[in-house]
């Protein structure tokens, strides 16, 4: 710890001579930039070729980037200009014409970045702070944000690119059923979560509307690259019993896959109170069951006329006939 502050708080001047840096925000970007060329990128982003994702990267043959920080320093006279500190770094890194840093960690927030261990500190930090708070505006400009929206995103999309789906679901063809999901050699998903990053002005607009989830929902349901709310709702109704119940995944499959539903129209919608939650609970439930194995010898057209059965013996009862609005919803609410 020691040792990298004093590293990152003096430099060398034009004499060869170490000099205390006193400019806080120079003692910041070279403490970002030292973070970066510390790292053996293609070792903790395995299988990825950072000459095609990030050309403009320099890089040793070792695998370290080779940035000069120098090319983001400022002078103090510069520096008497600006208040927030974070806002200047941001800015200077990402307008900087000799690299873009706030692209770098943009980029590197899209990798499988859960294979990254506590032994990298200092990168994961900076990933978080310049990647996960990062959206591009509707100009295609790199833009800082202080909510932790795009955070909730990245761990929702992360809990499905963490699976190996052919070991958590043996036999069931993903090309088959969900051929627009992208998946790696191995099984895992290669699902980007920046194309469900919204704008800010989009997401307070949102959340002006609806709940959390809800503004969650209306993000993943969307069909231009990847309707996420078809995935979990796909899933949701596979065997679930290879997958931990403590993983992020079965929170996901159930706030967007047992939790929704189609209407009339085949679009999703989704179910926000708890009361249709639970009506929906019960219906699939009894759906199923096969009647016919554990009712042995009843004949329940006589009994049940009402009853929609399917040929093999399993309920087929519409849940949705039973779900209420909000306005009841409220009411019973009231009334308990």
């Amino acid at each position: 710890m020691y040792i990298k502050r004093y590293f990152n708080w003096s430099f060398m001047d034009d004499n060869c001579n170490y000099q205390y840096e006193s400019n806080k925000y120079n003692r910041e970007v070279k403490a970002i930039v030292s973070s970066l060329n510390r790292q053996i990128l293609k070792e903790i982003f395995p299988g990825y070729n950072f000459n095609e994702i990030l050309p403009e990267l320099p890089m040793n043959e070792n695998g370290h980037p080779n940035i000069d920080y120098q090319k983001y320093i400022i002078d103090e006279s510069e520096n008497d200009y600006f208040y927030d500190i974070d806002e200047i770094v941001f800015k200077n890194l990402r307008d900087n014409e000799y690299l873009n840093l706030i692209k770098v960690f943009y980029t590197l927030s899209g990798l499988n970045i859960y294979e990254i261990n506590n032994n990298f500190d200092d990168i994961t930090k900076n990933i978080d702070k310049y990647g996960l708070h990062v959206y591009m505006d509707d100009d295609g400009n790199f833009q800082y944000t202080s909510s932790d929206y795009i955070k909730e995103i990245n761990k929702i999309v992360i809990s499905l690119n963490k699976q190996n789906f052919n070991e958590i679901f043996p036999g069931f063809d993903f090309n088959e059923s969900l051929p627009e999901l992208p998946m790696n050699e191995n099984g895992h998903p290669n699902i980007d979560f920046h194309k469900y990053v919204p704008t800010e002005r989009k997401y307070q607009e949102l959340k002006s509307q609806y709940s959390d989830e809800q503004i969650l929902f209306d993000i993943f349901n969307n069909d231009t690259y990847l309707n996420l709310i078809k995935v979990f709702n796909t899933i949701s109704q596979l065997d679930l019993s290879e997958i931990n119940s403590d993983d992020d995944l079965i929170s996901s499959i159930n706030n967007f896959g047992f939790n929704v539903y189609k209407d009339n129209d085949e679009n999703f919608q989704y179910i926000s109170n708890y009361c249709n939650q639970y009506i929906k609970s019960i219906v699939e439930k009894i759906n199923k069951l096969n009647f016919n194995e554990i009712f042995k010898g009843n004949d329940y057209a006589e009994i049940l006329p009402e009853l929609p059965m399917k040929d093999n013996g399993h309920p087929n009862i519409d849940f949705r006939q039973y779900l209420i609005s909000e306005s009841e919803y409220e009411e019973l609410e009231e009334e308990i």
